[in-house]
């Protein structure tokens, strides 16, 4: 299975169960297969984090990522595994 890398063009903040801001995305992962959304790569002030799509909504309302539920969250890079292909631009 190969992944495409894609980052935002704007600033898409993620904001945390309570509603408070965890920090933004940089960075997306698609299935390359599928064209599915895989996970949302999270950078805070003191790491970056991968986030499962299904932990995730988008609020039209206030232009942010919100949490779900609590899952599992991986500090790993995501270069370190897999093809990758990379585009600069990445619209809403």
């Amino acid at each position: 299975m190969r992944t495409l890398f894609a980052r935002p063009t704007q600033d898409w903040p993620v904001l945390g169960l309570q509603g408070q801001k965890l920090g933004s995305i940089v960075r997306c992962a698609f299935d390359a297969d599928t064209g599915r959304l895989k996970y949302l790569e999270l950078q805070t002030s003191w790491q970056t984090i991968h986030l499962d799509w299904p932990h995730l909504r988008f609020d039209e309302q206030l232009q942010s990522f919100k949490l779900t539920k609590i899952g599992q969250a991986s500090g790993r890079n995501p270069q370190a595994s897999g093809a990758r292909s990379e585009s600069d631009d990445w619209e809403s």
